[in-house]
């Protein structure tokens, strides 16, 4: 058995321990700048952002978060390029008045909760061209969520 002195050592030492591990961890994450995403207010299905598009302007940055507004279309394209990591990105539906009403994401995309699901990244690209990034979600419940993935002609592909 241990003395309280060789007690206190075993614990400090494990506590050091879980503390590099936590910091390692941590230290692994990267972070991105955060996304606010406006999406007029009767909008419904899929939202496709196109990143690298050399002919497009840049994403424009507000109070350190990229704004993206999407249009009636539903896609987006932008020459910035496409950051990995994570962020808490905010996304609203912007009434014909301007006023805003914040969105949340489902935490699975068969769930009942939250308007945004499905979000995803992928790439296309060709030997004869470069690589395109593309980011994708799909604005709605989670029944028309499933309406909307039985129709391959609805899916975010270019």
């Amino acid at each position: 058995m241990f003395g309280t002195a060789e007690a206190v050592e075993m614990s400090m030492f494990r506590f050091s321990i879980l503390a590099i591990c936590f910091f390692a961890v941590f230290a692994c994450v990267k972070a991105r700048t955060p996304l606010v995403v406006t999406i007029p207010g009767d909008y419904l299905g899929w939202v496709r952002i196109e990143y690298g598009v050399p002919e497009m302007p840049p994403l424009q940055k507000q109070d350190g978060s990229y704004v993206i507004a999407v249009p009636k279309s539903g896609i987006v394209r932008t020459s910035s390029q496409f950051e990995t990591g994570f962020a808490d990105d905010k996304y609203y539906f912007v009434d014909q008045g301007g006023q805003k009403t914040e969105l949340h994401e489902a935490s699975q995309s068969d769930s009942p909760d939250g308007r945004i699901r499905a979000r995803q990244m992928f790439a296309i690209g060709t030997p004869e061209q470069k690589e395109r990034i593309f980011w994708a979600f799909y604005v709605g419940t989670q029944s028309q969520y499933q309406q909307a993935v039985k129709d391959p002609k609805a899916l975010p592909l270019p």
